[in-house]
């Protein structure tokens, strides 16, 4: 293969006479001139880049390491790929137009990047999509597009992600920063942050006396399915910035010389995330989001017609109990035996638990399916699938809002950003409401990596537990081929039955210095990742997120962090010489928890205005009326959901606790049987259009439309 995107390109020698008049109307003729080099400069790098392609598929022979794990991780398809490079071509001629003497303000104007994106409208990404949408479907596009029908692409994959403050970057459009915006002093190193502030301080961490591991498997199972931000490399690719450094992709840190785990010092490889532009327009760079940001169960179905057609067939393995395998490998394993898995989401194998919790989905869809087929003979097989997918999101969704949200969230963000879910009626559907996923949250909502444990644990009946530690078990489903498949069933059980980790700043060394280790020692940390992909992002400080939730300000005294702990800022005031530039992840996750909350005022400000988004921006929102939505006497089965639910109508279980979220209590949470818990009425769906289709088309479109108005549909 020659290339690994298809580009349909016709590079124009001059411009259109529309293009050159604009020019000629708006702009003095000296830089009308610089103005048309650029774009044509901006469209060569990018036929240049187009053909670097050959260089990185050398790159996918050589032998795996620690950073080419997690780069398959955030891998990306081709069409992630070809939008990066034209929004590095694009980006880059931002930096261009300044060296050849154009003004902020004449950039601000806006009239040179009009006519540079006009320049790139011969280019096959940046041909602007009319969408056409059925304002009457029942039913969500793979995608995420036409959710919203005055913008069709808010929320969709491949868009850019929105902020919540604007970028800052170091020259103003794309490089990260590296120093401080107070001081101009060097930014602490991340490592060296990672070891003062989140080094786990006893020989294990402190546990919670409250919530169970469920709060740390969701957290990461959800994460998956609203934001996967590509890397700046293909999606197999093993670029290593650490002998690279000076490529515009890589952003790599170094490791100080005497490290507690790394004395001989080294890198971390580091590879910046793949940008995008909205309709190929110059401007500073912005990440792409190749998910829909939808809570849509993405992770299940994929977020593309195209995957969503090939997992509906494959569901399951031939005898129901595991995951289908890929066309190929992406994964680590030795044993012939076993096998990579197919999901929606690439993440699948980052470690058991998580692949445990797409079993888990994948097995309430079969289930939904099957019984729906049950009740409902003559629906079609595109029905039954369709009808199953929305019930399934429709029950996540309830799990989400009702039981995991208000587990570790304060009551007052939750009120304050109506995050509840209501006990009867419908709720209220905002078009003007962006549900994008914000840049931000893919920070914060990393908050999690406190809840890591160091083991994945099986349960097994009538046996002792089996622990495994963590490490081995990176990109690795081995632990669920055991026990004749029925491993991710032991593994849930763990979930549901055990504590974690106190969200706490402390992060476990199987992540903060082990994180995807091989063989020969080298590994990575999370928790420098976490922080450099902040910098790469170009998000603003941790203070600058106080302020926007209307919190008091940082100065540059370090009694200014109110909501810090004593130790807490004296470990920050080690690294930081100036609070106002601590980066945003070890600043929240360093707050004191808000009463009757696990988390920080400021990540509950954040966490709870974008799930905000994500319910009253999502026109498919369960508790919306039909045709987006469902009747009322569905919305009641809906309303029954619980994880406790969802597990025992998918394993072949006799107990388990009533809310999953929290330890069992035999006073507050007590084992309860399966049989007890209230099951879902599929009959509530027994609606169907096809016994007036022989009416005629007229007919029945009429009919459908009838029907749907009043809730039948």
């Amino acid at each position: 293969m020659r290339c690994l995107v298809t580009v349909e390109i016709t590079l124009t020698v001059s411009l259109t006479l529309t293009f050159v008049l604009a020019l000629r109307r708006e702009i003095p003729p000296q830089k009308q001139n610089h103005a048309i080099r650029v774009m044509e400069d901006a469209k060569q790098h990018y036929m240049q880049l187009l053909n670097t392609n050959d260089e990185l598929e050398r790159q996918l022979k050589e032998k795996p390491k620690a950073h080419s794990k997690h780069q398959s991780f955030h891998g990306r398809d081709k069409k992630a790929h070809s939008l990066s490079l034209v929004s590095r071509a694009i980006v880059g001629s931002v930096g261009a137009l300044k060296k050849l003497g154009f003004t902020p303000e004449e950039l601000r104007d806006g009239r040179v990047f009009d006519m540079i994106q006009t320049g790139f409208r011969d280019i096959k990404q940046c041909n602007k999509n009319d969408y056409v949408c059925d304002a009457e479907s029942p039913y969500r596009t793979p995608d995420g597009s036409c959710n919203n029908l005055e913008n069709p692409t808010w929320g969709k994959r491949f868009q850019p992600q929105r902020r919540i403050l604007p970028a800052t970057y170091e020259n103003g459009f794309d490089s990260p920063l590296t120093r401080s915006r107070y001081t101009n002093r060097t930014l602490p190193n991340p490592r060296t942050i990672s070891n003062s502030v989140h080094r786990q301080e006893g020989d294990a961490p402190i546990m919670s006396n409250r919530l169970s591991l469920n709060v740390f498997q969701t957290g990461q199972y959800l994460n998956h399915d609203f934001i996967s931000t590509p890397l700046e490399t293909d999606d197999e690719g093993k670029l290593d910035c650490c002998k690279e450094r000076n490529r515009k992709e890589c952003f790599p840190v170094l490791i100080p010389k005497g490290d507690p785990h790394f004395p001989d010092g080294t890198c971390f490889n580091f590879i910046r995330s793949a940008g995008s532009t909205a309709n190929c327009r110059p401007g500073i760079k912005e990440q792409q989001n190749q998910v829909t940001s939808y809570i849509d169960l993405s992770q299940v179905y994929g977020s593309s017609m195209q995957q969503e057609e090939r997992l509906r067939h494959l569901m399951m393995d031939a005898d129901g109990k595991m995951l289908p395998s890929p066309r190929k490998n992406t994964c680590q394993i030795t044993n012939t035996q076993e096998h990579c898995f197919l999901a929606g989401d690439a993440r699948v194998h980052e470690n058991p638990s998580l692949a445990s919790y797409h079993v888990l989905f994948a097995h309430l869809h079969n289930n939904l399916a099957t019984n729906l087929e049950k009740v409902h003979a003559n629906w079609t097989k595109e029905r039954i699938f369709q009808e199953a997918k929305k019930i399934n999101v429709a029950m996540y969704q309830h799990v989400v809002y009702n039981e995991f949200l208000p587990s570790f969230m304060s009551e007052r963000a939750l009120k304050r950003y109506n995050l509840k879910s209501n006990k009867l009626g419908y709720s209220t559907y905002d078009s003007a409401l962006d549900a994008t996923t914000a840049n931000e949250l893919g920070i914060a909502f990393r908050f999690g990596h406190s809840l890591i444990p160091s083991d994945q644990v099986l349960v097994v009946p009538n046996k002792p537990v089996e622990v495994f530690s963590l490490v081995p078990n990176f990109d690795n489903p081995h632990l669920l081929f055991l026990h004749n498949k029925s491993a991710a069933e032991y593994l849930l059980k763990w979930l549901f039955l055990f504590s974690g980790p106190e969200m706490d700043r402390e992060i476990v060394p199987e992540v903060r210095d082990r994180l995807f280790e091989t063989p020969n020692g080298q590994s990575l940390d999370l928790v420098v990742l976490n922080i450099q992909r902040g910098r790469d992002h170009g998000l603003q400080p941790y203070g600058e997120y106080r302020k926007w939730c209307g919190l008091s300000p940082l100065t540059e005294r370090f009694d200014s962090l109110v909501d810090h702990d004593e130790k807490s800022i004296k470990r920050l005031r080690m690294v930081y010489n100036d609070p106002r530039d601590i980066d945003l992840f070890p600043g929240l996750v360093s707050e004191k928890q808000e009463s009757g909350s696990s988390i920080g005022k400021t990540l509950n400000c954040i966490i709870g205005s974008q799930f905000q988004r994500f319910k009253q921006g999502d026109r498919y929102w369960y508790e919306n009326p039909p045709p987006a939505g469902f009747t009322p006497d569905q919305l009641n089965e809906i309303r029954k959901s619980t994880l406790a639910m969802i597990m025992c109508m998918s394993f072949d279980i006799n107990q388990i606790q009533r809310d999953a979220f929290k330890l069992p209590d035999e006073t507050n949470n007590p084992m309860i049987k399966c049989d007890d818990i209230p099951k879902l009425d599929l009959t509530k769906w027994n609606f169907s259009f096809e016994p007036v289709k022989s009416l005629g088309v007229p007919v029945f479109d009429e009919l459908s439309k009838i029907l749907r108005s009043f809730g039948a549909f």
